[in-house]
C-alpha cells in the first residue's frame, strides 16, 4: 500500500516537474512540464513595462485549469490512501506521516 501510494505522488510530481532532468543536456531530451511552462509565461509577462499581451492570457487560460487539475489530484492522492498508510504504520512500530498545515496563499483569479 504504501509503494502505491508512493506511485501515485510520484505520478503526480512527474505531470507537475521534469523529473528526469539530470544535466544540462537533459532538457534537450525529455519534454518540460506544468512548471517549466508556467514558468515561462511568467518569465514573459514581467519582462517588459507593458500589459500582458492577450496571447499570454490565452496560454494561462490552458495552464491554469491543468495545474489546477494536478493540485486536486494531488489531494485526493493525499486524503484517500494516506489515513490507511498511516494506521498501517502505526502497526508496525513506524512513526507516522504527518502532512504539513503550510499552505501557500490562496489562488485569485487572472483576468485580461
Amino acid at each position: 500500500m504504501a509503494k502505491r501510494f508512493a506511485d501515485s505522488l510520484l505520478a503526480v510530481e512527474d505531470s507537475l516537474y521534469q523529473t528526469k532532468n539530470q544535466s544540462g543536456q537533459d532538457p534537450r531530451n525529455f519534454p518540460i512540464r506544468l512548471n517549466n511552462q508556467l514558468g515561462g509565461l511568467m518569465g514573459f509577462v514581467t519582462s517588459g513595462e507593458r500589459r500582458p499581451a492577450k496571447q499570454s492570457y490565452d496560454v494561462w487560460a490552458v495552464l491554469a485549469p491543468k495545474t489546477d487539475g494536478e493540485l486536486a489530484r494531488l489531494e485526493r492522492v493525499i486524503t484517500t490512501p494516506l489515513p490507511k498508510v498511516i494506521v498501517l504504520l502505526k502497526a508496525a512500530g513506524q512513526p507516522e506521516i504527518v502532512r504539513s498545515k503550510s499552505e501557500g496563499p490562496a489562488p485569485r483569479p487572472i483576468t485580461p
